[in-house]
């Protein structure tokens, strides 16, 4: 969930005058809304453009049913490219390696790693998030 937090939270509309009554309907709230103007089908993402085999990525971890939404989970959140690590060493493994196809490692308590211009960066998972996931895996 920490992982897809802005996305998960954002409405998706089809167009901006759908976007201006959904601000009508509720003035009072602060939210994003993501305009998807072509509701194609799920997108087919080429082994050479996700993470590397052995590495479990978000888009792995998540069962998406709807197309447009999981089209949007990869064009706004990387979904593909965001992997999952178990520990603080992993993670900085892999962020220092800087492979094309892995933009953020995440770890258990939410914290994550990922790199901007060269440098490593770490971010707490100390923050609390209201739950948006209707059903953990974890287990399955």
């Amino acid at each position: 969930q920490h992982c897809l937090a802005s996305t998960l939270s954002a409405y998706l509309v089809d167009n901006s005058h759908d976007q201006r009554v959904l601000r009508k309907l509720v003035p009072q709230r602060s939210y994003q809304a993501i305009i998807q103007t072509q509701f194609d089908s799920r997108y087919h993402i080429p082994r050479s453009e996700r993470a590397p085999d052995g590495l479990y990525a978000v888009m792995d971890a998540i069962t998406v049913s709807e197309d447009p939404v999981f089209n949007v989970l990869v064009d706004q959140g990387e979904i593909e490219k965001q992997i999952l690590v178990k520990s603080h060493s992993e993670a900085t493994m892999y962020t220092e390696r800087e492979h094309p196809n892995v933009r953020k490692c995440w770890l258990p308590d939410g914290s994550q790693m990922y790199t901007r211009n060269s440098a490593a960066v770490y971010r707490s998972g100390e923050r609390h998030l209201p739950v948006l996931l209707a059903q953990d895996m974890t287990d399955q």
